[in-house]
């Protein structure tokens, strides 16, 4: 069925924009906003045992995982502006970002 294909497609380009930015972030020295971000987005952790793990606060570990949130963000629609329908494009990252689970 189509809504399988569209699924497993979009899938794969989180799958693929999740790994490119967390890349980034090594790089970058962000590599505890990475954690934030994933643990919370992913594992469903709160932003305080996060901040705990960091040895920051949790109004801190929030923007960390909004810093790369955005560039999670970024990279999605980057993404698929070359490989899907411009329209598409919002629809897709709102539908897996504010969702909340990646």
């Amino acid at each position: 069925p189509v809504a399988e294909v569209d699924r497993a497609f979009v899938v794969s380009m989180v799958r693929a924009a999740l790994r490119n930015v967390q890349r980034d972030c090594d790089l970058n020295g962000l590599s505890p906003h990475w954690t934030s971000f994933f643990d919370h987005f992913s594992l469903d952790r709160a932003y305080a045992d996060i901040g705990k793990d960091l040895g920051v606060d949790a109004a801190r570990a929030m923007v960390m995982a909004r810093t790369v949130r955005h560039r999670f963000q970024a990279e999605l629609r980057r993404m698929l502006s070359i490989d899907g329908p411009h329209g598409e494009i919002d629809r897709t990252i709102l539908s897996f970002v504010e969702g909340g689970r990646l």
